[in-house]
């Protein structure tokens, strides 16, 4: 990618050559030289932002670099962030002759974070934030209230999950195609109990982290084996049933804007969520009944019907998802007593990966899973998720609030890896093609303010 040459403006479009005046009508001084032009160039290069302009805000080091991001005019702000975005993600598209779509804008934003995560933590985060910051100086006690939280949360959340995986596949009669499996698992429902904590660091400005645990019984899951051959048409050869059992967990971390979570005054109707989040689920497969058994290619499966005592199913499967999340809060102030407010979020950074062991494929032949678990992983690192929730508050006291409503969260990953270990020390990989996971559920939280 060629750097943009640093783009030249005519003096009525020059922020820095307008005048700006205080709050009593003050003419404030010009800086001609907020950035040094090195630096402006290194911006557009990928490298630093910027430094402290003078030699007295140099030996200040931090407080003088936020010192000189204070200086800086809104309208600047604007600018930069355009060319940011036009050098770094609408310029490569163009040059490569692709069509911009917000899935190919997202993954361009992916790449440009893997390369240099600091400087899009510095220049999208951090950077607007400072800038933001500089409104809570100066601002009476009452409205500059810092509080603290504690909260604890019951999601009655339903859920299921699906996985495809596919290898090509030629029968021993020369005909060329794949087989594809597929796991369908239902009614891994789950009460999460969810516990948080947090507070205020500033006005407007928070943060949370959240912990979650919850029990899984009586899901049902279907594992399915077809070969589809090229010409088309397919069949089906083996499916069977199984029960599910274990738990789930998530915890994470969350920082707000201009959210009323923490009895934040200051706070508007529309906020805004940054944060991480971890979700797993571990399950235990176990009473297997075959429903599907059709000879194939040689290979034969269970009699439809309940396993035999000699193939007992007992096998384990956990999977887990490590999230980068955005999202807008939108809140209602109380109204005797009451207040809504609903939230939506994207993941557009997922990281899936997938363990588990198949006890009734391991053994000790080369072409038997290993005993040691797991004996396959899955992983893929393109894909996507959101999360929707709205709910309804009341103020029990002027330290404790209950709320209740309904949330919803989706995952998908894709174009994966899915990696069999063998007993002789071997491996195999075929195409995770697609996983999915759904949780939703009603929502119940009492939260206490300090």
């Amino acid at each position: 990618m060629q750097p943009l040459k640093p783009r030249s403006l005519a003096p009525d479009d020059n922020p820095f050559k307008q005048e700006r005046t205080d709050s009593q009508g003050a003419i404030l001084p010009v800086h001609d030289d907020i950035f040094y032009k090195a630096d402006l160039a290194a911006l557009h290069e990928g490298h630093r932002a910027f430094k402290p302009r003078s030699a007295e805000h140099r030996s200040k080091g931090l407080a003088g670099w936020r010192g000189d991001i204070e200086e800086l005019p809104g309208r600047y702000i604007q600018i930069l962030t355009k060319e940011l975005l036009t050098v770094m993600i609408f310029q490569p598209v163009a040059e490569r002759g692709r069509e911009f779509t917000l899935r190919l804008f997202i993954y361009e934003v992916i790449v440009r974070i893997k390369k240099a995560p600091l400087l899009f933590f510095l220049i999208f985060f951090l950077f607007p934030l400072i800038v933001v910051a500089r409104d809570v100086d100066g601002r009476d006690d009452d409205n500059a209230e810092i509080n603290s939280a504690i909260g604890l949360q019951g999601w009655f959340s339903q859920a299921d999950a699906k996985w495809q995986i596919s290898f090509p596949y030629t029968t021993s009669t020369g005909v060329v195609g794949k087989i594809e499996s597929r796991l369908d698992y239902k009614k891994i429902d789950s009460p999460l109990f969810i516990a948080t904590a947090g507070g205020n660091v500033a006005p407007r400005f928070a943060f949370d982290v959240v912990y979650g645990y919850g029990s899984i019984t009586g899901g049902r899951g279907t594992d399915t084996d077809r070969f589809l051959p090229s010409s088309g048409g397919g069949l089906e050869f083996s499916q069977s049933t199984n029960s599910l059992d274990g738990e789930t967990r998530l915890w994470g971390i969350n920082f707000y804007y201009n959210t009323r979570q923490f009895g934040d005054k200051q706070a508007g109707p529309w906020g805004f969520v940054i944060g991480y989040l971890y979700y797993g689920d571990s399950l235990r497969m176990t009473n297997a009944v075959q429903t599907v058994s059709v000879p194939f290619d040689g290979l034969t499966f269970p009699p439809v019907g309940p396993f035999p005592p000699t193939q007992v199913l007992d096998s384990t499967y956990e999977f887990y998802w490590n999230l980068m999340k955005v999202g807008v809060v939108h809140q209602s102030g109380p109204a005797k007593g009451f207040s809504y407010s609903g939230a939506l979020s994207v993941y557009p950074y997922v990281d899936y990966q997938g363990e588990a062991y198949w006890n009734l494929r391991a053994g000790t032949n080369a072409s038997d899973f290993r005993l040691q678990s797991p004996n396959f992983i899955q992983k893929s690192k393109k894909g996507y998720g959101c999360e929707a929730s709205l709910g309804l508050a009341y103020e029990l006291s002027d330290n404790a609030k209950l709320s209740a409503g309904y949330r919803y969260m989706y995952l998908y990953a894709d174009n994966g890896t899915d990696t069999v270990y063998f007993a002789d020390g071997t491996s195999a990989s075929s195409t995770l093609d697609w996983v999915t996971v759904t949780r939703h559920g009603a929502y119940a939280e009492l939260l206490l303010n300090f």
